[in-house]
């Protein structure tokens, strides 16, 4: 079994350099690293892309000012080749056995594992390939920050596919808001997560067909 992790990245290369190490030492055998350089000011896809062989970097042509994560998230499960992939935000680190203690003792078939009943990781997540593919992975009409997550796994519950949280090893690092939403068109969290929960019933745009 292959695990991809999909990270993305804009503005945020402090916080990759403080996680990525902790990706790279995973126990579990088969694991490659995609990650979405989202239009990066720092030109995070450079600095990982000089730490050698096994990271995949992702520069997605055409994309607009703003940083849609959604479908950042998409153009990463578009490059993956992983049997199970693995969305973690660039701003959390990894015990070394995570991935392994995840794989061998709580991913089954049917089964998603998420970090919303784990501390502050809840957009980070777990998810069979096969059942991204089937709900056709983020709505990229979400917008700025927050809802994409839970929109997400109400999806696959919604395909009868469980829900069940981490268990341990993962830590966010602690930061402000304004890291959140400096590369977003609203920097009012509570207004845009109001809103994409309206967009997530008007709409559903993806890249995954």
């Amino acid at each position: 079994m292959k695990l991809s992790i999909i990270t993305t990245c804009k503005g945020r290369l402090d916080h990759l350099k403080q996680c990525l190490p902790s990706w790279l030492i995973q126990t579990f055998a088969d694991v490659e690293i995609v990650m979405v350089d989202y239009n990066c000011p720092e030109q995070s896809g450079d600095y990982c892309e000089g730490l050698g062989e096994g990271i995949v970097v992702v520069r997605p042509e055409g994309i607009g000012k703003y940083f849609n994560l959604s479908h950042a998230r998409n153009i990463g499960a578009l490059s993956a080749s992983g049997d199970v992939m693995f969305f973690i935000d660039a701003d959390t680190t990894l015990d070394n056995d995570f991935i392994q203690h995840h794989i061998d003792n709580v991913l089954v078939d049917g089964r998603f594992l998420s970090g919303w009943f784990y501390g502050d990781a809840t957009g980070s997540c777990i998810v069979w390939a096969r059942d991204f593919k089937t709900v056709r992975g983020f709505n990229e009409n979400v917008e700025g920050w927050g809802f994409d997550d839970i929109d997400f796994y109400k999806r696959l519950e919604a395909k009868g596919i469980e829900q069940k949280g981490f268990e341990r090893g993962i830590v966010t690092i602690k930061h402000g808001d304004e890291d959140r939403v400096k590369h977003y068109h609203s920097r009012n969290l509570r207004a845009t997560d109001m809103n994409n929960q309206r967009k997530t019933k008007q709409k559903f745009i993806s890249c995954i067909l």
